[in-house]
């Protein structure tokens, strides 16, 4: 079985949380590849890197752990811009790891933009303007590996999906 990863089944793996057994289940059958696109980990690399910087901070002042709302524009609702508040490098140390596990997951990342895939994406999300770019282009890897899309945004993809665009797998 070939599998394509969006952010959010890539994320399941990761950290665990809704869904974990679904995508760990798909990703142990035997013979099971799975490939994320570039696009999709972008997203990975950018969840991962809030969560190091996020952690990073809340490290440093305790008392706003459980104050600090995740999805707040910023964060913290503080200057994520001053480096003695933010720490880009607890980030990327964080991003790193994410990335290194996901490949030891057995997971690849393809990084192809060539002129089919984007063109793909692009007349999936002309046509489903719903969906997000980033899934737009993991469909459309999805279907260049005639493999499984793997994520949890039902609400988003049933469209594809009705219209027989590609195999999914849908969890949560």
């Amino acid at each position: 079985m070939t599998l394509g990863l969006d952010a959010n089944a890539a994320l399941a793996l990761l950290f665990g949380g809704s869904g974990v057994e679904i995508v760990s289940a798909a990703l142990l059958e035997d013979e099971a590849r799975a490939y994320i696109h570039l696009q999709n980990a972008i997203e990975v690399f950018y969840f991962a890197h809030r969560a190091g910087a996020l952690d990073a901070f809340l490290t440093l002042h305790p008392a706003r752990r459980g104050k600090t709302p995740v999805d707040s524009p910023n964060l913290t609702g503080v200057d994520l811009l001053d480096p003695a508040i933010y720490d880009a490098r607890a980030g990327d140390v964080e991003a790193a790891r994410a990335l290194a596990e996901l490949e030891n997951f057995g997971v690849q990342i393809v990084e192809a933009m060539d002129a089919d895939l984007w063109r793909d994406a692009a007349r999936l999300k002309s046509q489903f303007r719903q969906i997000s770019l980033a899934d737009c282009f993991g469909v459309a890897l999805a279907r260049r590996l005639d493999a499984t899309f793997v994520t949890s945004d039902k609400h988003e993809l049933k469209a594809l999906e009705a219209a027989g665009a590609a195999d999914f797998l849908f969890f949560r």
